[in-house]
């Protein structure tokens, strides 16, 4: 029996007769024929590659998953092909690339210039390393009959888009970043378990089912430098990302009051303005950053009294101080490394042109002995105060 199948929209009919064929039904295929991939994945083996594919579910059949291993990734995927069970693989469709931690430190060019150039592929899929981990593994044991790793890995990609604080970094993207800048981010992800029992209590049938069953779930971003993952920014210093991107989505940030109170807000838009600091030789010695944010309360402790100004001013400092600090340990980090991932040097170049082409060194080089001056202007749009609607 066959898995995985899916219709095939009529877009295929189009790329059959844009690919220099003399007809359209040369090398036509029966859609049964077809076995759809959504996920791909790479990791390294000494002098090669192994592949991991996946489609997506199929009404009540799971999803198929195969895997090769070659010396590159075209002679991994004719392998992965032998277990496919005389389907022809359809690749573009695949909405998520996953590359392993110990691939992504190696080198990661080999596997982006792939799926850059590749006919099969898109260049807009997005990418992500996974911490800690293999592409092979976190394929192979994610999900189970409800959810696939395909279907895990959608829901993954619309978190980030809607809540997840950062911004979606798709192969093409990466690859020039790292062209032009000599490094970029990408987004990144853990393999874990996807429940756990509650604290002191044993696990029913139910959630030992569930315990087994693992997933991928978002965890911040990996900086790529010279085609190699050097380090990791967690996910809530993926924020300050966003603001210095200028990719803010809604995002939650907790935060303590003057009585060491949990306040939980939601920050549902910002923004930020880099400028550059030249002295009068031409030299550039910093940049002076503004941040814009609005936010909301979503929980916050009884006692806690947002109609008085004196603690809404109180709390929006709290907020303007610690989005700062977020901005600026991204700052150091990207100072540390040498490491432009954030293309600050072309909002640079963009402000000064002619003041940037004559730095005596390549903007990342001047990294680490600029100045960084943030300041941030934070506001409480509105806070669902069922106290202030009595008033």
């Amino acid at each position: 029996m066959r898995k995985g199948r899916k219709t095939i929209p009529i877009v295929l009919c189009f790329s059959l007769m844009l690919s220099g064929c003399g007809s359209i039904y040369s090398n036509y295929l029966e859609v049964e024929q077809l076995l759809v991939i959504e996920t791909m994945g790479f990791d390294y083996l000494p002098g090669g590659v192994q592949l991991t594919l996946a489609s997506g579910l199929s009404g009540s059949e799971g999803d198929v998953k195969l895997s090769g291993v070659g010396a590159t990734v075209s002679a991994a995927l004719d392998q992965a092909r032998n277990y496919s069970f005389e389907d022809e693989l359809f690749c573009s469709q695949t909405n998520s690339i996953l590359i392993g931690e110990p691939a992504a430190k190696r080198n990661m060019e080999p596997y982006l210039s792939y799926i850059c150039q590749s006919p099969i592929l898109r260049t807009d899929v997005p990418v992500f390393i996974i911490r800690g981990g293999s592409a092979f593994e976190s394929i192979m044991e994610s999900g189970d009959s409800r959810h696939g790793v395909s279907e895990i890995l959608k829901g993954v990609t619309e978190y980030l888009e809607t809540r997840g604080g950062s911004h979606i970094f798709k192969a093409s993207q990466i690859s020039r970043d790292s062209l032009r800048h000599g490094s970029a981010l990408c987004c990144a992800l853990e393999f874990s378990q996807s429940a756990e029992p509650p604290a002191g209590e044993a696990p029913s049938a139910g959630e030992e089912a569930a315990q087994s069953a693992r997933t991928l779930a978002v965890a911040g971003l990996g900086i790529i430098k010279d085609s190699r993952l050097v380090e990791y920014i967690d996910q809530e210093a993926a924020i300050g990302v966003a603001f210095l991107i200028n990719k803010v989505g809604v995002s939650r940030v907790e935060l303590k009051d003057a009585m060491e109170r949990e306040i939980v807000l939601e920050i549902s838009s910002g923004s930020s303005r880099i400028l550059p600091r030249w002295d009068e030789a031409g030299e550039l010695l910093g940049l002076d950053i503004s941040l814009e944010a609005e936010a909301t309360v979503t929980e916050m402790n009884d006692n806690a009294d947002l109609s008085r100004e004196s603690y809404a001013q109180q709390l929006t400092g709290a907020l303007e101080e610690h989005l700062a600090q977020l901005v600026g340990d991204v700052l150091k980090q990207s100072a540390r490394l040498e490491a432009d991932f954030l293309a600050l040097g072309s909002q640079v170049e963009q402000h000064s042109p002619l003041l940037f082409r004559h730095l005596n060194k390549s903007f990342s080089e001047l990294l680490p002995a600029l100045e960084f001056r943030i300041a941030v202007r934070a506001r409480l749009s509105h806070t669902n105060d069922m106290k202030e609607s009595l008033t």
